[in-house]
């Protein structure tokens, strides 16, 4: 759903054919962004689960997929803090200064900052030139208003809605989810 370092979006169309087709749980261990669970057709089955142990990765997705209208309203209502270097400083040091706090999930009010700072720092793309849309369109479109934007689409929704969070050590959810129907990415 964002640009995130590492993110597996351009390649998920050439990953998606080995995924088998004959299991009922998927667990992507090291979420991220979780792309290849939002690009393939063969996700979402009868159990979904996202897990990264990064607490505000963790919450993003728990923000998102627990109460995805609240979580819109809360993303809309920083919408005007965009390009604002203030309230950019004030956002990053609530985010780093919960980096060491195991902070109550869900909260919306630091999902909605973390995506703030993401989609303002990291491009997510390499293919970038001068030449590109993004640098020559007088109004580009920002990438926080993108994300907020998905909200609204139905495909989205749907694979928000059949999807568990969790925010463990990889060890841990293996033991928790492995069966001979899970699949594991």
């Amino acid at each position: 759903m964002f640009a995130y370092m590492g993110g597996k979006k351009v390649h998920s169309k050439w990953i998606s054919p080995y995924i088998p087709s004959n299991f009922n749980t998927y667990v992507e261990v090291f979420g991220g962004a979780m792309w290849l669970y939002w690009m393939s057709n063969k996700v979402p089955v009868e159990t979904n689960v996202y897990n990264d142990f990064n607490r505000h990765l963790s919450n993003i997705f728990l923000c998102a997929s627990s109460d995805p209208t609240h979580f819109r309203d809360v993303l809309e209502s920083y919408v005007g803090n965009i390009g604002n270097d203030e309230f950019f400083e004030e956002y990053k040091t609530d985010v780093f200064d919960a980096y060491d706090a195991k902070f109550i999930i869900p909260n919306f009010f630091l999902a909605a900052k973390y995506i703030f700072l993401q989609t303002q720092t990291f491009a997510g793309n390499t293919n970038l030139t001068r030449d590109s849309k993004i640098y020559n369109s007088p109004d580009p479109k920002h990438k926080y208003i993108t994300y907020i934007e998905k909200f609204d689409q139905s495909q989205y929704l749907k694979k928000l809605d059949r999807l568990s969070v969790e925010n463990m050590d990889c060890r841990e959810l293996i033991k928790k989810y492995d069966s001979k129907d899970t699949f594991f990415y």
